[in-house]
């Protein structure tokens, strides 16, 4: 009777449960033969059973990654369709400026045609005989048959334009936005889902003997017995850390098993990634963000810049015609002049300073190109305006992570 109630008091020296079997072959050694619920589970099937509470602990793990591994898809997918909607509306401003300018172009290459038309049925009226004479003599071929002149053609306008508009439009296919929207569509095509990443919480690798209790490769220095059990205890940091069988009856303090432990470091390994992950997400959103502010400033700056020197080149353009239009006289003699013009170079050699028309439109010009320069000086003012708010912007914006 008395050595029942020993039996029936004897706690498993692995896992601290209840004896409730003895192994009885003769070649099991005799710290192995008591035998708790967790020690014959391990037997039964070490691989492919458990102890209820252990499942439900391994269910409550599973749903926990599996909810994590979920919001950090979902963070992912959300930062890259972020990355992509701001391409595509840096592009689609850069493409409206593009577009707006191509139409232009065209509308005021159909108005040239437009005036040309209404000039063409004017011309039906003669006004210089002696000029129109000529032109007929050039095509007259006999018994009051003539030849239709040879009208100057626009069609090499009309290709330059449409070539302008093609390079153009083939441009944008090679800008930064552009390739910001394709590298955005390939990031998202090749991401690997976490799920696939993540690590499957497996049971240590090593496989362990099923008919002896779970060791490690060392030995005792002391008993020179395996290792069976550790001491995690902060506070008693006096005994070693290393537990063998008689460690542990000479030591009966709070000993953890090997498969504990395991099961300790792979949580401290999950909460270790999960804080790595955690802090690299927030670093590279933050530097994806600044990324994407400077390449924005960068083609805000870049399409400013270009509407300004379109817009000098214009504004050279137009207030050079009228000066244009007068030295084409020169290359003409008084007798090839028509009547418009005949008249005017009357009005010029009629006046006292004859340079003088030449004169005003000069400083008509210098007005112009005055208002014109102060115009973009006020345009490139702007631009530095806004450069220097967007610095003080990411400074404040890096102050504050630095304290958080």
């Amino acid at each position: 009777m008395q050595t029942t109630l020993e039996i029936e008091k004897k706690l498993c020296q692995v896992h601290k449960l209840e004896i409730v079997a003895v192994d009885l072959k003769s070649q099991t050694r005799i710290d192995d033969k008591y035998l708790c619920t967790r020690c014959l589970a391990e037997r039964v099937d070490k691989e492919n059973m458990a102890l209820l509470n252990e499942a439900t602990e391994m269910i409550q793990s599973m749903k926990t990654q599996s909810l994590k591994i979920a919001k950090e898809e979902n963070v992912l997918r959300l930062t890259n369709l972020k990355q992509l909607q701001s391409s595509i509306k840096s592009f689609k401003n850069q493409i409206k400026t593009e577009l707006g300018k191509l139409l232009q172009l065209v509308d005021q290459q159909m108005e040239q045609i437009q005036t040309e038309i209404e000039s063409k049925d004017s011309k039906l009226e003669i006004k210089n005989y002696d000029e129109e004479i000529q032109i007929l003599s050039k095509n007259y071929i006999g018994n009051f048959s003539y030849n239709i002149p040879k009208q100057q053609t626009y069609k090499e306008k009309d290709v330059a334009l449409v070539q302008l508009i093609y390079e153009s439009l083939q441009s944008q296919s090679k800008s930064q936005n552009f390739i910001q929207i394709m590298e955005s569509i390939d990031q998202i095509r090749s991401s690997i889902p976490i799920t696939q990443q993540a690590k499957i919480n497996e049971t240590p690798a090593k496989e362990f003997d099923q008919h002896k209790t779970p060791c490690l490769n060392q030995i005792c220095n002391k008993h020179n017995k395996e290792i069976i059990m550790l001491n995690v205890n902060y506070n008693e940091p006096k005994f070693g850390r290393l537990a063998c069988v008689e460690c542990i009856q000479e030591n009966p303090i709070q000993y953890i098993s090997l498969k504990e432990a395991n099961n300790m470091w792979n949580t401290l390994i999950g909460e270790s990634e999960d804080l790595i992950s955690k802090h690299n997400f927030k670093r590279e959103k933050t530097f994806k963000m600044v990324i994407q502010e400077i390449k924005q400033l960068k083609n805000h700056y870049n399409n400013q810049l270009s509407e300004m020197l379109s817009s000098i080149d214009e504004q050279l353009i137009q207030n050079n015609q009228e000066f244009q239009d007068f030295l084409k006289l020169e290359n003409k003699q008084i007798f090839e002049l028509d009547e418009k013009q005949v008249e005017k170079m009357i009005d010029l050699l009629s006046q006292q300073d004859k340079n003088k028309h030449i004169l005003q439109q000069q400083e008509k010009q210098d007005r112009l190109d005055q208002l014109f320069y102060q115009n973009v000086k006020s345009k490139l003012e702007t631009l530095i305006k806004h450069d220097l708010l967007c610095k003080i912007t990411r400074k404040k914006r890096n102050r504050k992570q630095s304290i958080s």
